[in-house]
């Protein structure tokens, strides 16, 4: 008499679980070569972007003769995980808020290109999650700046606005004052060892004004 091929309950139930355990082992294996690819192309991403590293308060910077610092002054009411200037990373992980920090960065000129609208605000970012959203900006004036050599570069204020979920404005603002004097007060050795320079799209003034107001000043305090 041929053996019925009909399983018992319990049989089926522990075929059903090897096949789980089958499908989770393959996933996990499937989840760890597609992690390692992910941190692969961040490592390659962070190598690429070896121009430019951040300059913390303290810090001793001796710049190269190609080299300049920038100021990177953002003001945003969404977090950002990225902010780029064509190939180039400026920031990463920017909270909601206002915000200024130098970096060093290779002299030439740059555009606002390319920001990361992060999900999680705070959250550093190894990889693009499918929450974050980039976004690209044509390339128009108000987005170029350069960077020279052996000076403190200014290039105004970049504003980022979330307008709505697939909308975002960018702009820059002359905010030199400001930042000038906020850099004087994170950076004091910085700002007497380089100049401080506007190097941004707006038509500028203040530094020219200031220093022929400082002229002044030293010129009258010097006279007899």
């Amino acid at each position: 008499m041929r053996g019925s091929s009909t399983l018992t309950f319990a049989e089926e139930k522990a075929r059903t679980d090897r096949r789980l355990e089958r499908r989770t082992a393959r996933a996990r294996r499937l989840g760890r070569a597609l992690r390692g690819v992910f941190l692969a192309g961040s490592v390659a991403a962070l190598v690429g972007c070896a121009n430019s590293w951040p300059v913390f308060p303290g810090d001793a910077v001796a710049l190269g003769p190609l080299d300049g610092l920038l100021v990177v002054h953002v003001r945003t009411n969404a977090p950002l995980g990225a902010v780029h200037a064509g190939r180039t990373l400026v920031a990463e992980d920017v909270p909601v808020g206002e915000h200024l920090q130098l970096i060093g960065i290779r002299s030439g000129s740059y555009r606002w290109s390319e920001i990361l609208l992060t999900a999680r605000g705070g959250e550093r970012r190894r990889f693009y999650r499918q929450q974050d959203t980039a976004f690209e900006f044509r390339p128009e004036e108000r987005l170029y700046f350069r960077v020279e050599p052996g000076s403190i570069n200014y290039v105004g204020m970049l504003d980022v606005q979330q307008m709505g979920e697939y909308e975002v404005y960018m702009t820059t603002i002359d905010r030199t004052a400001i930042a000038r004097e906020m850099v004087g007060e994170a950076y004091p050795d910085l700002s007497q060892a380089y100049p401080f320079a506007y190097n941004g799209p707006a038509h500028h003034v203040f530094l020219e004004r200031h220093r022929a107001a400082t002229r002044g000043a030293n010129a009258s305090g010097s006279s007899p």
